[in-house]
């Protein structure tokens, strides 16, 4: 459940889960199988169609759950970019490359899938949502944690969630 997860936090009765770099969402099915409202970012196309799969197989969490398909980054984040496979033993690990001279084919000479990806702010995708309050933020976006959350703005402020890592 939720609360094992976060024992040693005092987690809220009640709230939201943001979980950015979702990847399979397994933090997401947790928290969608609680109860709980769900809004995940996901910037790997593969992991987003695994996500989008395990909702089709779990139509009750459709309405709880929400799915940015973008990476997010902080207002100088250039594009166009793309997420590719890393390389080792975790092929669900996308890696962000952003910027003109980026492209796919350094990784697929390696290997690795590639796709483009769209870019966006994390404000943003709050603004659109209607700038929900959360439970718990969960954030693993393979060491670009601060630049998600940059913007010089209202996020993350002292009345949102506590942060996992």
């Amino acid at each position: 459940s939720p609360e094992q997860l976060v024992g040693r936090y005092a987690l809220p009765s009640s709230g939201a889960l943001l979980d950015v770099g979702s990847n399979l969402g397994w933090f997401s099915w947790l928290f969608a199988q609680g109860g709980r409202r769900v809004y995940a970012v996901e910037a790997f196309p593969t992991n987003q169609r695994a996500y989008r799969t395990t909702l089709c197989l779990n139509p009750a969490w459709n309405g709880s759950v929400t799915l940015a398909a973008t990476a997010v980054g902080g207002p100088d984040a250039a594009g166009p970019c793309v997420v590719s496979g890393s390389a080792g033993d975790n092929a669900g690990n996308g890696v962000l490359r952003c910027g003109r001279a980026e492209g796919c084919e350094a990784a697929r000479a390696g290997g690795l899938s590639c796709e483009p990806a769209t870019l966006t702010t994390l404000d943003s995708l709050l603004e659109g949502w209607g700038d929900p309050r959360f439970a718990v933020v969960k954030m693993d976006v393979e060491g670009r944690e601060s630049a998600a959350c940059s913007k010089g703005g209202s996020w993350p402020s002292p009345t949102h969630a506590p942060l996992i890592r």
